[in-house]
């Protein structure tokens, strides 16, 4: 018996229908499987930028340190520099004739500097002004910076006693990180109280023309930096367990892969 039209034409209706979906969630295989390629490279380029690793302009910081004697202003200056999404916070300690400002990258996210090992945060650098002669400055870095090192000399400002200890009575520390100079024993932690101001601060300047400016020169500074010290190369490919723990855990958070591939 001869199929009627309607079945014959019922058939081939199912039979493109059944093609339509093939098609359809091959497709949408193909558009998942390039989505997944498209965020992997992103969380890659992430993972290997220059601000992800640590990497932090000193020459910069050094300038900084000169033109920045303020705490405040300094905490924001260095936190225009660092192109990473952590805020570099300030560890100020004075020593006898000298102190020691150590800059760290709060990767544990608890708003306050934690040097020790194990701690979960990394340092960056670390100035350390001893005397008022020539050269009696050094910044040292660390983690991926750790090759940098500079000497120069750190003029110390005239400074008001009086003006110093009635800010430190106020707020809880010295104006200027100088003052530790002066103040063996005193210490001053970037206040979680700073720490929300820092943030909305450096988010602002990041839409700016002046942060463009400055990945401008962090990039030249960068070009520089492996014929400056060869070995760099070599650091940079053996990042620390605290930085590899935290670009491990950050990367494999809920929601990361589709906030990276969308910024």
């Amino acid at each position: 018996m001869r199929p009627s039209y309607w079945s014959t034409h019922k058939t081939t209706l199912i039979t493109i229908a059944v093609i339509t979906c093939i098609l359809l969630i091959f497709t949408l295989c193909i558009y998942g499987m390039m989505k997944r390629s498209q965020r992997g490279r992103a969380v890659d380029k992430w993972a290997e930028s220059p601000g992800t690793s640590g990497f932090i302009n000193l020459d910069e910081i050094q300038k900084a340190s000169l033109e920045n004697q303020k705490t405040e202003d300094f905490e924001k200056r260095v936190n225009e520099i660092f192109e990473g999404d952590n805020l570099v916070l300030l560890d100020v300690q004075g020593k006898q004739n000298g102190f020691v400002l150590t800059g760290i990258e709060d990767l544990n996210g608890n708003e306050q500097p934690d040097a020790a090992p194990g701690a979960g945060d990394e340092v960056v650098f670390q100035m350390a002004v001893s005397g008022s002669g020539p050269n009696n400055a050094t910044i040292v870095g660390a983690g991926v910076n750790r090759d940098f090192t500079s000497r120069y000399t750190y003029p110390m400002p005239n400074i008001d006693r009086n003006y110093a200890q009635n800010y430190y009575r106020q707020h809880g520390y010295y104006p200027y990180y100088s003052h530790y100079y002066y103040s063996p024993g005193y210490r001053y932690y970037t206040p979680r109280r700073r720490y929300g101001y820092l943030r909305t601060y450096r988010t602002t300047y990041r839409r700016s023309p002046r942060y463009r400016t400055q990945i401008g020169r962090n990039n030249t500074y960068m070009s520089g930096y492996r014929t400056r010290y060869p070995n760099s190369s070599k650091t940079f490919s053996k990042p620390s367990s605290t930085r590899a723990n935290y670009v491990r855990k950050t990367s494999s958070s809920p929601g990361f892969k589709s906030r990276v591939s969308s910024s």
